[in-house]
């Protein structure tokens, strides 16, 4: 089969044709088993160190990917992000808030848990703000240069539009479970154009996205020891799985299943 120009290059989650191949995603099985094998060009090794933690970097490598492009896309329009805002505090909020904060931008992170909250007090711990939406309308929080929406929530997305400033940047990586109508959509996608504002779509990563989240896992590690392990909340066995992934705790953030 001809690869695409992007695939031709390992970018397959660029591919322009549709025909790629990706473990767990399109075409390829998974890894929920105790031997795999795989295509040695794609593997990234993870070293002895960050062995426990390295079930966070294909998560992270989402965020590397959909940061370096929101920021690529800024530097051709000759706009500076400094700050951020981040909507949502499961895994990839939490890892797009502690690399926001590894480059030095001012980060805002908010969810609908309370500040003594374990999500809370790790966005924390990484250096941002926490804001418990319940309590305070994202719309009071703005403006922001770059906002990352990684709740799967619709309701935020349209708040968040009204705090974007001109000529910022929003980047959506949840996957929205149903269409909703919005009163305000299009006044918000007026604004959208009037300002220059855009709103980018992003999914899944390359190796050169894993490369990234393995040199900054390190990083977030030496700057701010254990504050990523805390992501961890639960190491389980397979015949355990249903409790944690279909009846998981508020307090639950990343669990990991226990195979072999």
């Amino acid at each position: 089969m001809e690869l695409c120009e992007n695939c031709s290059k390992g970018e397959t989650d660029r591919c322009l044709s549709g025909r790629y191949s990706s473990h767990g995603i399109h075409g390829l099985h998974g890894f929920c088993s105790e031997f795999s094998v795989s295509d040695a060009r794609f593997l990234v090794k993870v070293p002895q160190e960050l062995a426990d933690l390295g079930v966070l970097l294909e998560p992270l490598s989402v965020v590397e990917k959909a940061i370096n492009e929101s920021i690529a896309i800024q530097k051709t329009r000759r706009v500076k992000i400094t700050r951020g805002l981040v909507i949502g505090a499961g895994p990839l909020g939490l890892l797009a808030t502690s690399l926001l904060t590894l480059m030095g931008i001012r980060t805002t992170t908010v969810a609908k848990r309370e500040e003594s909250s374990l999500k809370a007090i790790i966005a924390k711990e990484l250096g941002a703000e926490y804001v418990n939406v319940r309590e305070r309308r994202l719309g009071d929080l703005g403006p922001f240069d770059f906002i990352i929406e990684a709740s799967g929530s619709l309701a935020p997305v349209g708040e968040a539009l009204d705090t974007l400033a001109p000529t910022a940047i929003m980047c959506v990586l949840g996957i929205f479970e149903v269409p909703q109508a919005h009163s305000g959509l299009g006044r918000r996608f007026r604004d959208i154009v009037r300002y220059n504002k855009v709103l980018l779509g992003s999914v899944s990563a390359n190796k050169t996205h894993f490369e990234l989240g393995m040199q900054h896992l390190h990083e977030i590690e030496s700057r701010r020891p254990g504050v990523l392990g805390k992501m961890i909340t639960s190491t389980v066995q397979m015949e355990d799985f249903s409790k944690f992934f279909f009846q998981p705790d508020q307090e639950e953030i990343k669990s990991v299943i226990q195979i072999g």
